[in-house]
This record gives structure tokens, C-alpha cells and sequence, in this order.
């Protein structure tokens, strides 16, 4: 199969798009509007890495850039670094999961 480039990059852009958003939705509204400088850089570092990666030759200094894009994401979505956007409402946080240890109940 033929895959043009625009399609490539389409893709990659999606993909980034989609990181970004994954890594943010806990802290912020997404799709951010307007996108900051700082998302946008982040999302062009991403797409970069990710047409060399689908173009199956990645220089290091391009993984790099990522990487470090990915921290700075992180960052962002830790509260490490903070945007200026509309934020999620913070709520109560409450779970379903089980605590699962080694002791048996008889051990208890």
C-alpha cells in the first residue's frame, strides 16, 4: 500500500494530537483552545519524531527532542509546569479497585 506523505503526516499529527490529549484530560479541557506556544512546540516535537519513526530512520537528535517534549508533557500534566487554560474541576477522588496484599485473611 501507497501512502502519501500528507497522509503520513496526517497520521503522525493525529497520533501526537492524541498523546498530548491522553496525558492532559486529568488536568485541563481538551481539545485546548487556543493551544499554547508550549503545547504546540510539544506537538510539533512529537510529529517530527513520529514521520521518522514511520519513515523507519529516526536521527537521535530528533528522539531527543521528543523526549524532551514528553517531559516538559509530564511536567504539564503533574502540575509540575502549569498552562493558561481552562483547568478540569477538581472533585473528590474515589475508586473501585481492590488493595490486593500477600497476607491471607487468616494472617489479618
Amino acid at each position: 500500500m501507497h501512502v502519501r506523505k500528507s497522509e503520513k503526516s496526517t497520521t503522525a499529527s493525529t497520533d501526537a494530537t492524541s498523546e498530548i490529549d491522553a496525558a492532559l484530560i486529568a488536568r485541563y479541557k481538551v481539545p485546548l483552545a487556543p493551544v499554547p506556544p508550549l503545547v504546540r512546540r510539544i506537538a510539533c516535537e512529537l510529529v517530527w519524531e513520529l514521520i521518522h519513526l514511520n519513515q523507519g530512520n529516526c536521527p537521535k537528535a530528533v528522539h531527543e527532542l521528543a523526549e524532551t517534549a514528553r517531559r516538559l508533557l509530564r511536567d504539564l500534566a503533574t502540575g509540575i509546569l502549569r498552562l493558561d487554560v481552562e483547568a478540569v474541576e477538581s472533585g473528590p477522588i474515589t475508586s473501585d479497585a481492590r488493595i490486593i496484599t500477600t497476607k491471607t485473611r487468616m494472617e489479618w
